[in-house]
C-alpha cells in the first residue's frame, strides 16, 4: 500500500504541473512557473511511480505496466511515459489514496 511520502506528493505535483490543467489531486498545486524539477526530483518521481505501478492490477493495466518495464530511466523517457499514461496513473493514485485514508496503517 502506498504511504503518503514526500516522493508520493512529488509525483502528484509533477503530474499536476506538467500534464493536468484541472484539479486532479485536491490540495496539490502546480509548481511555480520557472521552477523546474531537478534531476534528483525526477528520479524520485520515477521511483515513486514504480511503487504505484506495483500496486496495479497486472491484467487490467497490462499496457501501462509493460510500457513502464520496457524503458530505462531518463528524464525524457519519464516525461514521455507519464504524458502518455497520466490519466491512468491518476486513477491508480486516487484508488490507493482512498485505501490509505479508509484503512490507515497502525501506529504500532
Amino acid at each position: 500500500m502506498i504511504s503518503q511520502t514526500n516522493s508520493f506528493n512529488l509525483l502528484k505535483e509533477y503530474i499536476k504541473t506538467i500534464f493536468a490543467s484541472k484539479t486532479v489531486f485536491p490540495g496539490v498545486l502546480p509548481r511555480q512557473w520557472g521552477k523546474c524539477f531537478s534531476d534528483d526530483e525526477l528520479y524520485k518521481v520515477y521511483t515513486e511511480l514504480k511503487l504505484v505501478l506495483k500496486q496495479a492490477d497486472p491484467y487490467s493495466r497490462e499496457s501501462l505496466i509493460r510500457e513502464f518495464e520496457q524503458f530505462s530511466y531518463t528524464p525524457q523517457h519519464l516525461h514521455w511515459y507519464v504524458g502518455r499514461f497520466w490519466h491512468e496513473i491518476v486513477e491508480l493514485i486516487l484508488q490507493e489514496t482512498a485505501l490509505v485514508e479508509h484503512y490507515p496503517l497502525s501506529k504500532y
